[in-house]
C-alpha cells in the first residue's frame, strides 16, 4: 500500500526555512490520490493556511450557573472563613470548575451566579459583624 505523503526531499520545508515557494513545492509533492476531491481540497487548503470551516466558529459558552450545588466540602470551608479574601474564593471556585468539570469558557449566567454567590457571602459577613 502506497504512503499517502511522499518522503521529504532536499527542496521541501523540512530542510530549509519555510517560505511560500518551498511550502508550495511540498504541497505539490503530496500523494492525495486515496482521498476524494473534496477531502483533498480541504487538506490542501489547510496546508496553504486557509484553515477550515471551524476556524472562525466561536467557542461554545459553558453554563455552570448551578456550580454551588457541586462544590466540595473543602471549598465550602474556605468560603465560610470570614478572613478569606473574595479573590481567593473566586480563584478556588474557578480552579475547581476547570479541574473537575473542564470549564474553559464560562457563560454570562456562570459569572452572574458567582457574583451573586460572593454578594450573599459578603452580606452574611456584614450581618455577623453587626450582630457582634
Amino acid at each position: 500500500m502506497a504512503d499517502a505523503v511522499a518522503q521529504p526531499t532536499a527542496t521541501s520545508c523540512a530542510d530549509e526555512q519555510p517560505n511560500a515557494t518551498s511550502c508550495a513545492e511540498a504541497i505539490s509533492q503530496l500523494e492525495l490520490s486515496t482521498l476524494g476531491a473534496e477531502e483533498r481540497q480541504k487538506v490542501q487548503d489547510v496546508l496553504r493556511g486557509k484553515g477550515s470551516e471551524t476556524t472562525n466558529v466561536r467557542q461554545k459558552m459553558q453554563d455552570f450557573s448551578a456550580f454551588a450545588l457541586y462544590l466540595p466540602e473543602s471549598t465550602w470551608t474556605l468560603v465560610m472563613q470570614t478572613e478569606v479574601d473574595h479573590m481567593r474564593i473566586v480563584q478556588a471556585v474557578f480552579k475547581w470548575l476547570a479541574d473537575h468539570f473542564t470549564l474553559r469558557c464560562p457563560s454570562e449566567p456562570t459569572y452572574a451566579s458567582l457574583t451573586a454567590f460572593l454578594l450573599l457571602r459578603e452580606s452574611d459577613d456584614k450581618r455577623q459583624q453587626l450582630q457582634n
